[in-house]
């Protein structure tokens, strides 16, 4: 429901947002800090789709790819999220200086090593950019081999304009080329998570207000569509604002609304759980902190560090230390890591 920001670390705007729409399914990058992960899970977060981070034209060896992101995916399975992995994105407009048959076989080498190494993990299919300059429809036919080999599909769909919504309520193109209706065709087997979605580049803020809740009223009628992710909440590059595509103060009100109907459909409505707040779930710890001299607003750093809670300076370090060891392996690499 939520696309996390597309920037190495979240902002106090980017909270402020994350807190109004609620806990909700959400896709973020690899880049983020682990604290930043740590504290969505603290604020009841528990489906992500983690969008492992590359650069454009190619990529190394699976292995050390998957080696490059380890410390990041075993802290999110430490923190009890339910992961679900979505190795890269749009190969064929990113990637495509790998050509199409470099990254198939890429992506065949990638499947079973990531397979064996977390059985238990949702690995979704790379998702297409539907843009006809990138070819998408030769790629699609490339990678359908390897596309089967994954639990989920990963979807990208995009609207050119205000002619594919006829009312709040259905759209005109329901079944057209790179809908998740059309993508079920083509994977019947296969339950899809749309990763990113939204207007072409200018859509107005009416668009938007149009678009969007005729867009959640008809996909969260599809059973197989575990999550929406509309591009973006926001990024490091202000070319995606200037495009329309960052959201502000409606698209948050939109989502909101969503978030709650989401929850709503198929057997029942998710059951309500309010999330304690550490003070409470750790009363006792709590207590000789304040006991200790420990300012409030700090107790979440002294909690941060360890899966057991207790956490210690050593366990603060290690936390440091694997933060800096998970950005040190992005940039080891990674062609063209975009941060310092």
């Amino acid at each position: 429901m939520i696309h996390l920001p597309a920037r190495h670390v979240l902002t106090a705007e980017d909270w402020s947002m994350i807190r109004e729409i609620g806990v909700v399914p959400i896709l973020g990058l690899s880049l983020y800090p682990l604290s930043d992960w740590h504290m969505l899970r603290e604020l009841g977060f528990e489906d992500v789709t983690l969008r492992l981070w590359h650069g454009w034209g190619t990529l190394p060896k699976p292995e050390r790819y998957l080696d490059a992101h380890s410390v990041t995916i075993g802290w999110l399975v430490k923190l009890g999220f339910s992961v679900a992995v979505a190795p890269v994105t749009e190969p064929n407009l990113e990637l495509a200086g790998m050509g199409l048959g470099g990254f198939t076989a890429w992506l065949e080498e990638f499947i079973p090593l990531f397979q064996q190494r977390y059985p238990k993990l949702e690995l979704v299919s790379p998702a297409l950019s539907p843009n006809d300059n990138y070819t998408p429809w030769e790629w699609l036919e490339g990678l359908r081999r390897a596309f089967a080999k994954c639990d989920t599909l990963g979807v990208h769909f995009y609207w050119q304009n205000t002619d594919d919504l006829k009312s709040n309520a259905s759209f005109s193109g329901r079944t057209a080329p790179w809908s998740p209706e059309w993508w079920r065709g083509q994977f019947p087997q296969h339950d899809q998570r749309i990763t990113e979605c939204g207007g072409a580049d200018g859509t107005t803020r009416e668009w938007r207000r149009v678009t969007y809740p005729g867009m959640f009223k008809l996909w969260r009628g599809l059973p197989y569509v575990k999550s929406i992710h509309p591009f973006v909440m926001s990024a490091e590059d202000g070319q995606w604002e200037q495009k329309g595509h960052t959201y502000d103060a409606e698209v948050v009100a939109i989502l909101r609304i969503a978030a709650q109907a989401w929850w709503k459909r198929g057997q029942g409505k998710k059951e309500e759980k309010k999330v304690a707040t550490l003070a409470e779930q750790f009363s006792d710890l709590y207590q000789q902190w304040v006991e200790a001299g420990g300012i409030d607003a700090n107790f979440r750093k002294h909690l941060l560090g360890s899966r057991v809670i207790k956490a210690t300076p050593d366990d603060l370090k290690m936390l440091a230390a694997e933060s800096i060891a998970s950005a040190t392996q992005l940039k080891n690499a990674l062609v063209d890591y975009p941060f310092p």
